[in-house]
């Protein structure tokens, strides 16, 4: 049986930045925690509201949750798509 902890507060949908040659900019996701941690936001939902996850790699992916879990210091919580979730299992 699994133990899930209930959320409570608002999870906002973040989107995936992007540099203007179309690379990731995984630098400013630290600023974007900031701003959700002092917007009083309970967690963030990475890579998994506005389509734009469905056009990265694998390994895309994992970089940008990855940068979230270090932005937020376990702050906020984190959360993957739905369909990253399955494919890690």
């Amino acid at each position: 049986m699994k133990n899930y902890q209930r959320l409570k507060g608002m999870v906002a949908a973040t989107f995936t930045p992007f540099n203007t040659d179309g690379e990731l900019n995984l630098p400013i996701i630290s600023q974007y925690a900031d701003q959700m941690a002092t917007s009083q936001m309970a967690g963030v939902f990475v890579c998994g509201t506005t389509g734009e996850s469905l056009s990265l790699t694998v390994e895309e992916r994992k970089a940008v949750l990855e940068a979230w879990v270090k932005a937020t210091n376990c702050l906020l919580y984190t959360s993957p798509s739905p369909r990253d979730r399955q494919k890690s299992r």
